[in-house]
């Protein structure tokens, strides 16, 4: 597709941060469609091709996608040593979007590890931050995700998060709060 081209162009330009970019999205993208074992090739790739680098923030967010999608492929002893890199990354970086990452990552590796107060309170708190900056795509994940952890209570917030989710376009989200949810009535 567009992104593969994408890739080949700035390849061939040594764009070190911009091919890891679109590495990390190939990645992502890999995960939003529940395709964990393509998503771990490109993540590994950025984490490799910043090693060492000027590229802090970016290391912290290509590592925490590694680590994602590790854990979405069962491979959980690798995923905390890509999380651990990451937030090791992360100490050299300010930036925004990295941390929410690293967050989002530490999140699932907690759910993974059966700890669902720790994925819970990380969540919430992603979605508090997120809502404050007006981040609602982020915040509606971490809403769903949160309410998810809290069992049948937190299952009925599911449909209406899921309108929420499906109001704004994120078609996605609203088909896993509703998975999430379970039948209806």
């Amino acid at each position: 597709g567009e992104c593969e081209r994408a890739l080949v162009l700035l390849e061939a330009e040594q764009e070190v941060a911009s091919v890891a970019g679109v590495e990390i999205d190939l990645a992502r993208l890999a995960l939003a469609r529940g395709a964990a074992g393509e998503a771990v090739a490109p993540a590994r790739s950025a984490v490799t091709r910043l090693e060492g680098g000027e590229f802090a923030g970016d290391a912290a967010l290509a590592g925490a996608t590694l680590a994602e999608a590790l854990l979405a492929a069962g491979e959980r002893e690798e995923a905390e040593r890509a999380l651990a890199e990451a937030r090791r990354q992360l100490a050299a970086s300010d930036e925004l979007r990295p941390r929410q990452a690293v967050d989002r990552a530490a999140a699932r590796r907690a759910a993974a590890a059966g700890d669902r107060a720790a994925a819970r309170a990380l969540w919430q708190k992603l979605a508090r931050e997120a809502r404050g900056l007006g981040m609602l795509g982020l915040a509606l994940e971490a809403e769903v995700e949160a309410a998810a952890l809290r069992g049948a209570e937190g299952r009925g917030e599911l449909p209406a998060l899921a309108a929420a989710a499906r109001e704004r376009g994120l078609l996605a989200l609203a088909a896993r709060a509703e998975s999430l949810a379970g039948p209806a009535g």
